[in-house]
């Protein structure tokens, strides 16, 4: 697993549009990870919140979702720069509903920080439909990837 993330990140990294080289890496992550559901969310630092910049899975209205850097799971990655694993998500203290991403229909929940010199980026979340934990070595594995070659 480790090397098959290694490999997305390095083909990745070689693209040269930023919103072609995140859809890709959502896009390769899914089929990796044998899962529905991957997306990217960036830091706006100044805006003090996490944007969606790259999904495969989830179905959205609107052109943009954001998700404050204190709202729900997605803030708690950013705000701990830890990975975080869950079998369901939504009996998760952190869980927030955001009606309008279409993710009422999953479960399972890996959301892990894309850190770069110290700094979170953002945050890389994985999800599928059935209850199940991510087992931890995909998320270490995941989480070792992006912090070392992403950006």
């Amino acid at each position: 697993m480790l090397s098959q993330l290694r490999d997305i990140v390095e083909h990745v990294s070689k693209v040269e549009d930023v919103h072609a080289a995140l859809e890709m890496l959502v896009q390769q992550t899914c089929a990796a990870m044998n899962t529905e559901c991957c997306t990217i969310y960036l830091a706006n630092k100044d805006k003090q919140r996490l944007e969606l910049m790259a999904t495969q899975g989830l179905t959205f209205e609107g052109d943009t979702i954001q998700i404050g850097f204190d709202e729900g799971l997605v803030g708690l990655v950013k705000r701990t720069a830890e990975p975080i694993n869950l079998a369901e998500a939504a009996k998760h203290p952190a869980f927030k509903f955001f009606p309008e991403l279409g993710e009422d229909v999953y479960h399972s929940f890996l959301g892990t920080p894309i850190i770069h010199r110290k700094q979170v980026l953002g945050v890389l979340v994985v999800q599928q439909k059935h209850p199940a934990s991510l087992v931890k070595w995909k998320s270490l594995s995941l989480s070792h990837c992006l912090r070392r070659s992403l950006f």
